[in-house]
C-alpha cells in the first residue's frame, strides 16, 4: 500500500510513529515492560510489568509494587545501619520527566497501567499525613472579657472598654 504526503510533517510523524512500533516489539520480545522508580533521589527500584497483564493491572497494584519494593530497598539500608527510617505505606507516582495528565492518571487507582512506556521513570514520594487537626475555638462572646467602662455610643449599640479574661479560650 502506498501512501502520499504532501506536506513533509505527516511523513516525520508517520516515521515517528513506526519507530515506537517497532521499540515496542522489540522490548515486548521479552514480554515485559520495565519502569524505573526513583524515591527520595538515593533508592532506585525497577518494576516489571507483564505485557500480557498490562491492560488488567491498575495503578493500585503499580502503588502497592512500589511501595514493596522501597520497603524492602529501606530494610537492607536500615540493616546496614545507613538508614534509620522505618516503612512508606502510601506513596505519590508522578512522571519524570514532569507530565500533569499522567500524574493524575496515577493518582486514579483503578485506571491500569498500559499508559506507561517501557523505560518510563517515575518519581515516588511518601505521601504527607494530614496535620492534626486544632480543636475547635469557641465562639467569642461578652463573658469573655471583663468590662473596664463604656466608651460611648456607636451608630447602632453601646461601645464598651474589656479585657480578655485568662480562662477564655
Amino acid at each position: 500500500m502506498n501512501v502520499r504526503f504532501n506536506d513533509p510533517p505527516e511523513r516525520k510523524q508517520l516515521e515517528t510513529m513506526t519507530r515506537l512500533n517497532l521499540t515496542t516489539e522489540c522490548s515486548g520480545f521479552f514480554g515485559v515492560k520495565t519502569i524505573n522508580i526513583l524515591f527520595e533521589r538515593r533508592i532506585h527500584a525497577q518494576i516489571s510489568i507483564p505485557l500480557r497483564e498490562e491492560g488488567t493491572l491498575t495503578c493500585a497494584w503499580l502503588h502497592e509494587e512500589v511501595a514493596k519494593q522501597i520497603n524492602f530497598e529501606l530494610q537492607n539500608k536500615s540493616q546496614n545501619k545507613l538508614e534509620g527510617r522505618s516503612s512508606v505505606t502510601e506513596l505519590i507516582l508522578e512522571a519524570s520527566p514532569r507530565n500533569v495528565w499522567l500524574d493524575y492518571w496515577l493518582s486514579l487507582s483503578e485506571k491500569p497501567v498500559h499508559i506507561l512506556m517501557d523505560g518510563q521513570t517515575l518519581i515516588a514520594r511518601e505521601k504527607m499525613k494530614p496535620a492534626p487537626t486544632m480543636r475547635q475555638k469557641k465562639e467569642i462572646c461578652v463573658k469573655d472579657f471583663d468590662i473596664l467602662s463604656k466608651i460611648g455610643w456607636g451608630g447602632f449599640s453601646a461601645v464598651y472598654l474589656g479585657k480578655r479574661l485568662q480562662n477564655s479560650t
